[in-house]
């Protein structure tokens, strides 16, 4: 859309939006539908310096489709004047600040009937520097709970609904009755770990990057936010079919940098992120119809569908598997044994022999992936194949033993223990925790369990081994610089790996 200072110019642009389902704040229980369609009708005005803007939203689906939340925008320089909705039960918010680009927003309460309309929705801006502006209109919705009272005829068959995926009731609903759990499980990275993409004017920006051979779009429909809370965070756009697929590119926030990736043969990385990601970074995900029911590792991710519980609490019990499998199922890589997806969509809750009869974990000669021991993990989201090695494993010493996953932290990765340093280990290792020193041969200031036993190999060393080995210098030795070892890894960098190794082997006589 553009506007243009010579008397007045109409312009209409008809969208056919492909599902854009980034509300902050779904509500609980209602299937996401990565492919669903409405359409937007934006007129544009110009008098003087004053662009009035009028959107009307189109459905032309045999359902309705309700709770829609609507952006129109404003053009750098511009300055939100005020707005209007026809609509009962519409609101605007304009930009926070005059001379700041942005959005203006219209939550609709009530829904949209198939084949209707609602709006206009009318908004003016003043143009204070320059005669013309860009924008566009967009729009996210959700889809009604199976059970509401329009229920029949909001998700017939024919919409592409599935019924099982409504069994599901939603983090928001669990909250009811339990806010605290919930309240401490909204600060840990599991509740956010995606979110949706910011509009905004880049206009005056400016990114030089060059790509050889590689055929993309010179314009991209951003869709999420993947991570950055402390470290990379990715972003995912829509492709020309609607997919959503995770970006060539990631941007480091300690380094401040963007940077590409590239898969193991050198070539830029983009992945359809249902098929690879999805089950780990939403809820309720079912890759075969494309739809899930909440983003983020909500309640019932961990704990099964609860739509029967949260109907009759009293009666409907839930079931809790505290098993590791339950968080193995993220924290694995491999090929589901379909080839469809790269997580065991097929991971049945409260029954733990599923994750491996369904799902093809990664060789231990994958040397992308495995330390040349075959047997610590040099990549992240592979702690479940390290444990099932471990001693832990076979003790049934399980993740949720050390683990607490109701809390955490936004702004670091912070293991969520249930108790901190050696405290934790002491528990079951008290000979060795009375007596670090005699232990460890270290100095007590630096005698930890972690730091030999979960030393942090993994990416740019920010994540732990979960063999509990400690890795000794004579692994370096014998596999090459390749294989990394407790010692060298952090405290001992500057003394080298043959050092270590004569010191190592006169502490423990071997």
């Amino acid at each position: 859309m553009i506007l243009r200072k010579k008397g007045i110019l109409v312009v209409v642009v008809l969208v056919a939006l492909a599902g854009l389902l980034l509300s902050t704040g779904i509500a609980a229980g209602r299937p996401l539908q990565e492919a669903a369609g409405l359409q937007v009708e934006m007129t544009a005005t110009l008098e003087g310096k004053v662009a009035t803007y009028s959107i009307t939203l189109r459905n032309p689906n045999s359902f309705d489709v309700g709770d829609l939340f609507v952006s129109g925008p404003v053009p750098a320089g511009a300055t939100f004047i005020e707005a209007s909705a026809t609509a009962a039960k519409s609101w605007f918010r304009g930009v926070e600040s005059a001379g700041v680009a942005g959005n203006v927003a219209v939550w609709l309460s009530e829904k949209v009937p198939a084949g209707g309309s609602r709006g206009p929705f009318v908004y003016q801006v003043s143009l204070e520097s320059g005669d013309r502006g860009t924008g566009h209109a967009w729009v996210r919705w959700k889809l009604p709970t199976e059970g509401s009272a329009s229920s029949a005829e909001v998700t017939p068959a024919a919409a592409g609904v599935s019924t099982v995926v409504a069994a599901y009731a939603g983090s928001e609903t669990c909250k009811t009755c339990h806010s605290g759990t919930y309240q401490s499980w909204k600060n840990t990275l599991h509740s956010s770990m995606v979110r949706p993409a910011a509009r905004g004017d880049l206009s005056n920006a400016r990114a030089d990057l060059t790509l050889e051979g590689a055929p993309r779009p010179d314009q991209y429909d951003w869709a999420l936010v993947i991570g950055g809370w402390y470290k990379e965070e990715r972003y995912a756009y829509r492709d020309t079919q609607g997919r959503i697929v995770t970006g060539e590119f990631e941007y480091n926030r300690p380094k401040k940098s963007f940077s590409l990736r590239k898969d193991r043969n050198g070539n830029l990385e983009a992945l359809d992120w249902i098929n690879e990601c999805g089950a780990c970074h939403a809820t309720g995900m079912d890759p075969q119809k494309r739809q899930w029911t909440e983003f983020n590792i909500g309640c019932e991710a961990c704990h099964g569908p609860g739509g029967n519980h949260a109907k009759n609490p009293a009666s409907v019990r839930m079931y809790v598997d505290k098993s590791s499998e339950n968080c193995g199922k993220c924290h694995i890589r491999g090929r589901d044994k379909s080839g469809l997806t790269g997580y065991p969509a097929d991971f049945e809750y409260g029954k733990p022999t599923t994750l491996m009869a369904k799902f093809n974990p990664i060789p231990m000669t994958d040397r992308a992936s495995v330390f040349p021991d075959e047997k610590n993990s040099n990549r992240h989201r592979q702690q479940f194949l390290d444990w099932s090695k471990s001693d832990h494993a076979q003790a049934e010493v399980g993740c949720i033993t050390c683990h607490d996953p109701h809390k955490g932290s936004l702004t670091e990765r912070k293991a969520d223990l249930r108790a901190q340093g050696n405290e934790l280990c002491s528990k079951c290792h008290e000979k060795q925790t009375s007596d670090p020193v005699a232990h460890s041969g270290h100095q007590a200031q630096v005698a930890s369990c972690a730091a030999c036993h979960l030393p942090k190999l993994i990416g740019s060393g920010s994540v732990s081994t979960h063999t509990f080995e400690a890795i000794a210098p004579a692994k370096t030795l014998q596999y090459g610089e390749t294989m990394a070892n407790s010692c060298t890894s952090s405290c001992h960098k500057a003394q080298g790996v043959e050092w270590a190794d004569q010191g190592y082997k006169r502490l423990f006589n071997r």
